[in-house]
């Protein structure tokens, strides 16, 4: 049976959908093909005629993934989502989870993959909190991702002292034009022991 054109262009959309939910759910290396071609429907014999490799699929599909959702107004309700997600494990509309599981990866095609979404999240925050400084939407965006890796690890009541300790950094950093370009446990050393010691 010949297909058309545009048959073949709604495959390739439905197969980078359904990729887009299970990377941003568990990450690259958690998700087979088979597990993609199954969430569309597909045979696995299909995949090749769309992608040459899962990875060059990952590049495409992180395309569609957008960490800061619509109803996001703030920082905090960024971080909120954040470290909801880290407590609630792999699901498929968790769209912050790749930023945790894939930072690692050494696949040349992931990691660019990763560097440019982490370079539109970074520009997103700036956007959104009308900050000029590049250097501290990106800083604040290496701290937000390395809270969420934490948040697995830790109790709610520490959870909930670095998302306070997370939120008041980023906020300095992206308003105080002064503010010097280091992460929150590093500045000011007194106010991340006043967190984990409350």
């Amino acid at each position: 049976m010949r297909y058309t054109s545009n048959h073949k262009e709604q495959t390739r959309q439905n197969i980078l959908r359904s990729a887009s939910k299970l990377f941003a759910a568990k990450g690259f290396a958690a998700v087979s093909i088979d597990d993609i071609m199954r969430e569309c429907q597909l045979t696995r014999g299909g995949f090749y005629s769309h992608f040459r490799s899962k990875s060059e699929l990952y590049r495409h599909a992180l395309e569609l993934i957008d960490p800061i959702r619509e109803n996001a107004s703030s920082l905090e309700s960024i971080l909120q989502s954040l470290l909801q997600e880290a407590e609630s494990g792999a699901r498929e509309d968790l769209p912050f989870a790749f930023l945790a599981t894939d930072v690692a990866c050494n696949d040349p095609q992931v990691r660019a993959a990763y560097a440019e979404a982490l370079a539109t999240l970074s520009t997103r925050i700036a956007a959104m909190t009308n900050s000029a400084r590049t250097s501290a939407a990106l800083s604040t965006t290496a701290m937000m991702i390395g809270a969420m890796v934490m948040a697995k690890t830790v109790d709610e009541d520490v959870r909930s002292k670095l998302k306070s300790a997370c939120a008041e950094a980023a906020n300095s950093l992206l308003t105080n034009s002064n503010a010097p370009l280091s992460f929150f446990w590093e500045v000011p050393e007194r106010n991340c022991a006043k967190y984990l010691s409350n």
